[in-house]
């Protein structure tokens, strides 16, 4: 694993203000979160959102999995969701350059006592990890989930549990993916996992039919579902020591032949819902909701409601118990599921 170089941290501008924890109940099990932050995945080919195809057989069977069916992102490409998601501005006040030298949401939860890391199998953390530890994830760490230069999600997972266990705290890491990203969608899975065929294997998507394109894209998104699984196996088999919440998002989602579209990138304003709404993904251990009082029925209320990229910061706050200058309670997801 190669440890992500730090990004010049000059002329920080602290936005936090005061930081302050609730702390949590005497005796309570360290609090342990993953936020998995997916590329490149609508959620119109989530089976878990409506999709008529088997993309995720695995997710599909776990149980107390809270979906989100109208989740927007704040952009259509990486390099501007990944920051905003992170910054707390939200995608009408989000811009890069005002991103770039502020304290986001990293820095916040270090501050309240959270040990976080950033593990990363795709291009990098876009400098929002420049003040926490972060690993970029190497072939040599498991050399048979990498060909060439990109190796597949499954190496997220690879030392993580020791990472978690050696070290008995409060934690967040961040786990970011490489996903579906295009036009190579036959390179993100494993040949075990080419379900739907025939596939485009060639990133001249001109030269292959649209329903060879789409395959090729559903199975990125079978080989995430069966990710994400693993992710939320390990939090089970970690919670007799933990109190854990697993968090998925996609950063954006995808053209791929509609109204002859391809990829993504396009203008806010003007791109389709297929490169705007995406997948979110709630899982919380039992021990996490009796240590909240929440309860799993308002939880599955809140599912059909309108959310976007603007919620995760003070979500995952609020999760922490943590309050800044820029938490914002209407914007806490589950705000509403907790007592006050």
């Amino acid at each position: 694993m190669k440890q992500e170089s730090a990004a010049p941290t000059t002329q920080l501008i602290d936005v936090d203000g005061k930081v302050s924890r609730v702390p949590p109940p005497l005796g309570s099990k360290p609090l342990l979160i993953f936020l998995v932050i997916g590329e490149t995945a609508r959620a119109a080919d989530f089976e878990l959102l409506g999709h008529v195809r088997p993309t995720n057989p695995k997710l599909s069977g776990v149980g107390d999995l809270y979906l989100f069916n109208e989740m927007s992102s704040c952009g259509t490409s990486t390099a501007i969701s990944l920051p905003c998601i992170f910054s707390g501005l939200g995608r009408e006040k989000f811009e890069v350059a005002n991103a770039t030298n502020r304290t986001n949401l990293l820095d916040t939860l270090t501050k309240g006592g959270i040990a976080v890391e950033w593990r990363d199998n795709n291009s990098g953390c876009k400098g929002i990890c420049a003040r926490v530890p972060a690993v970029a994830m190497q072939a040599e760490v498991t050399p048979l989930l990498c060909q060439e230069d990109y190796c597949h999600d499954e190496i997220l997972l690879s030392g993580l549990s020791k990472s978690i266990t050696d070290n008995p705290v409060d934690q967040l890491k961040v786990l970011h993916q490489i996903g579906s990203h295009g036009p190579a969608y036959w390179r993100r899975y494993p040949a075990s996992f080419e379900y739907f065929k025939p596939t485009c294997r060639t990133t001249n998507l001109g030269a292959c039919s649209l329903d060879e394109i789409h395959n090729a894209y559903d199975n990125t998104v079978r080989y995430t579902d069966h990710v994400l699984s693993k992710m939320i196996e390990m939090l089970q088999d970690l919670s007799d020591r933990y109190d854990t919440v697993f968090i998925y998002v996609s950063d954006h989602g995808e053209s791929i032949g509609e109204n002859g579209l391809y990829l993504h990138g396009a203008p806010y304003y003007f791109a389709p819902d297929m490169q705007t709404r995406i997948p979110m993904l709630l899982w919380m251990s039992e021990g996490y909701r009796q240590r909240k009082n929440i309860q799993s029925s308002c939880v599955q209320s809140l599912r059909n409601l309108p959310f976007s990229h603007d919620n995760i910061y003070h979500t995952v706050l609020g999760m922490a118990d943590i309050k800044n200058a820029f938490y914002n309670s209407t914007l806490d997801i589950l705000k509403v599921c907790r007592p006050l």
